[in-house]
């Protein structure tokens, strides 16, 4: 496991922000991978009933939840 430094992070934010062509989507695809420690293929699979608002949770391929804090 390799753990970005801030220079590398911050390069990669600015990559995101100059090339994207949907920054919502990749803001938050990139938030959740950030926050989350999930896969990107289990955030890719995620659906809209996979949320739940009220409790602030999110479940991964109906095995696991995560407690996600809402900005």
């Amino acid at each position: 496991m390799r753990i970005l430094s801030r220079h590398e992070l911050l390069r990669f934010l600015h990559s995101l922000i100059s090339h994207s062509d949907n920054m919502i989507r990749d803001t938050l695809l990139f938030s959740l991978l950030l926050t989350t420690g999930c896969r990107i293929s289990e955030i890719t699979e995620l659906k809209v009933s996979d949320i739940n608002f009220e409790d602030e949770m999110i479940t991964i391929l109906k095995k696991k939840k995560i407690k996600f804090n809402w900005l």
